[in-house]
């Protein structure tokens, strides 16, 4: 009985020298087959976890389950602030096989530049979202092909309010 903790491979690489130098623990490379994988891993529960230099107990977890379902994770065991940063040298995709990329949450959009929001139909209709700097909307139809066929339903299962503060409700013909 007790605790048993099992190390497959430990590899420890520590620079004593008094010099500008670079440690790597471990380097691997797979190529020349049909198929290459660099690391292929089988367990349990967790099958990748990162644990953060200044603390151990704050760490980055991937996980695999039945049919590929796949978790990944963050703890900081000190408070909530075990962020998840995506920081990509270009776009970011996600593509769901099953059509749908659900958030349970809240999303904010820090960008500055308009608009901050673009929801694209194809490569040529669009809706962007635009925020000013004094919390102004401004939502807009788009089409490439210059139409005026990028119309806009508002269609309630309810009422629809339009309440400003300054009582002013402005209608337009084409921008005038």
């Amino acid at each position: 009985s007790g605790t048993v903790n099992n190390i497959g491979l430990n590899l420890e690489v520590i620079n004593t020298a008094d010099a500008t130098t670079s440690n790597q623990a471990m380097k691997m490379r797979a190529y020349g087959a049909d198929n290459n994988y660099g690391i292929s891993c089988r367990a349990g529960s967790q099958h990748l976890r990162l644990l953060a230099g200044a603390d151990a107990a704050d760490y980055f977890d991937i996980s695999v389950s039945a049919s590929g379902a796949t978790t990944i994770s963050t703890v900081d065991d000190g408070a909530a602030v075990g962020h998840l940063t995506l920081d990509a040298d270009g776009d970011i995709k996600l593509e769901a096989a099953g059509g749908n990329v659900i958030i349970d949450g809240k999303v904010s959009i820090t960008e500055t530049h308009t608009p901050q929001l673009t929801l694209a139909y194809d490569g040529s209709n669009e809706v962007r979202f635009s925020i000013s700097s004094t919390g102004g909307l401004s939502l807009l139809t788009y089409s490439a092909g210059g139409g005026t066929d990028s119309d806009l339903t508002l269609d309630a299962n309810g009422a629809i309010t339009l309440d400003a503060a300054n009582g002013r409700f402005i209608a337009k013909n084409n921008g005038t």
